[in-house]
């Protein structure tokens, strides 16, 4: 796992490979760009580094209070929709 300070300059010149490759950054212990289980902060350059970082502090200060900071996503997509509900709505009414 290479470390380096992570900058705007050292994220645009990453370049996807083979190999799945996880860069840690040096100044901020936990922050970096890789695949564990990890929570996906936004897009760069969409999401700026600055904003990344502020946002895994974030997420950090959920883990460090046995929160699950993915859980909220999980859930949401685990959700009975509107159309479910409706349906169960539905056939529960009398005719």
């Amino acid at each position: 796992m290479p470390k380096q300070k992570l900058t705007d300059a050292s994220l645009r010149n990453l370049r996807p490979g083979q190999t799945q490759l996880d860069y840690w950054c040096t100044s901020f212990a936990g922050f970096g760009v890789g695949r564990y289980q990890r929570v996906k902060l936004g897009v760069y350059p969409e999401l700026s580094l600055a904003d990344a970082r502020r946002r895994a502090r974030q997420v950090v200060g959920e883990v460090a209070s046995d929160r699950d900071p993915a859980q909220a996503r999980r859930d949401a997509r685990l959700a009975p929709t509107f159309e479910h509900l409706a349906n169960l709505y539905m056939e529960s009414t009398p005719a």
